[in-house]
């Protein structure tokens, strides 16, 4: 457990630190590309994405030798829905499309449907968590409201590096209607930046530690 000056160090220890990292980073940087290859594609997700999020060399050798996306291949990636804290759902999509810029998640199940409810007194479904394996992607990332209204196609941007893409349909005709008002969200994929899945790096955190770990 990180104690109080680990977490929130002094200007002096803030520059030490960097230094070092400097150092650490630039040692394992400078290794031959093909030892660089072999050590990141040991690496599990959750290492790969740190290490991606702080240094510019890896980042660019994960994206151009499809690193990352050869992992997310085996991945789950789990979309999470709510509205009024009442209604809850979650969906699991799959890998099917990358390039050096953008990743395209569709359904496991293209058929999964949630039924949802359009009113003047409900507030909007929300998207407001997404995990790979588990691991929470949108920890500092606030829930993306979804609109339902009109049964049409929307693309919804979670934030400049993210979007979710949904059709909203009227009830199917073997369905009773639960209430008034009520619309079934039918996911159609979800695509990201390979920055999307990389946390920012603020200060000394446990993340920041990790990634003196790898470095070291």
């Amino acid at each position: 457990m990180l104690n109080f000056s680990q977490l929130f160090p002094s200007p002096k220890e803030r520059r030490r630190r960097s230094k070092i990292y400097m150092q650490h980073e630039r040692q394992f940087t400078n290794l031959p590309i093909e030892v660089l290859l072999l050590i990141l594609d040991f690496l599990p997700i959750t290492d790969l994405l740190t290490i991606s999020a702080a240094s510019q060399r890896c980042y660019q050798l994960i994206n151009e030798h499809h690193i990352l996306a050869n992992k997310l291949k085996t991945s789950t990636l789990r979309l999470y829905f709510d509205q009024e804290s009442r209604w809850r759902c979650s969906l699991d999509m799959k890998l099917v499309r990358h390039d050096g810029h953008r990743f395209t998640f569709k359904p496991v199940d293209l058929d999964t449907g949630f039924r949802m409810f359009s009113s003047k007194v409900l507030r909007d479904p929300s998207l407001y968590k997404v995990t790979l394996d588990g691991q929470n992607m949108m920890m500092d990332k606030k829930p993306t409201s979804l609109k339902i209204k009109a049964p049409i196609a929307y693309w919804k941007p979670l934030d400049a590096k993210a979007v979710y893409v949904y059709s909203v349909h009227n009830t199917p005709t073997h369905w009773v209607k639960a209430r008034p008002g009520e619309r079934w969200m039918l996911p159609l994929l979800f695509q990201c930046s390979p920055r999307w899945f990389m946390h920012d790096h603020h200060g000394y955190t446990k993340q920041h530690h990790r990634v003196m770990e790898v470095f070291s």
